[in-house]
């Protein structure tokens, strides 16, 4: 780096990142490093290469989730703000903000049977892995968790404790309207 900015540079750099509040130095610091250098490169005609991204772009969509998405008139782009999708693996990143047990348990059952459509193409979710993530989202309500299920069971072709859950057309419809109010949170 010392040939292509001059310490005199580096050290006004430093002193103009350390006068911001410390939140934002480091961005700072970065951000005038990379336009010195920029300026610095077209002074002597020499570019840096940006080093090749080392990550895969996310894998296809299955058409099942396409058809979702473009029947319901959803942005693709919605479902990487809301699910970290790396290879076949798929990570909920989105925050759910009721607080009414019953209401979390079924947007929970909602996402997690996107989640497995994104990565199996699917909409279906396994009870027990729903129970584990009411439980770990501490939004487990142990005596009414299978009447939630129930109660709700229009969003489901059925609702059988020993066979996994399974999205409706009523069920997608609801999934649809919670993943559009996630993305205007």
């Amino acid at each position: 780096m010392s040939g292509l900015i001059s310490e005199d540079e580096l050290l006004q750099i430093v002193r103009l990142a350390e006068s911001v509040p410390e939140t934002y130095r480091k961005a700072c610091f970065e951000l005038l490093l990379q336009r010195t250098l920029e300026r610095s490169e077209l002074r002597s005609g020499f570019v840096l290469q940006e080093p090749e991204s080392t990550q895969a772009p996310p894998p296809p969509l299955s058409i099942d989730v396409k058809a979702f998405m473009i029947q319901h008139k959803l942005e693709a782009g919605l479902l990487h703000r809301l699910f970290h999708i790396e290879e076949s693996a798929v990570r909920p990143i989105y925050q759910l903000n009721d607080t009414v047990k019953s209401r979390v348990q079924i947007q929970h059952a909602l996402l997690m049977a996107l989640e497995n459509a994104i990565s199996s193409g699917d909409f279906q979710l396994e009870i027990g892995d729903l129970r584990k993530r009411c439980q770990e989202q501490k939004c487990y309500d142990l005596a009414n968790f299978t009447r939630h299920l129930k109660n709700n069971s229009p969003l489901f072709k059925t609702v059988n404790l020993k066979q996994p859950l399974v999205l409706s057309s009523e069920g997608k419809e609801k999934l649809a309207d919670l993943l559009r109010q996630l993305g205007k949170a």
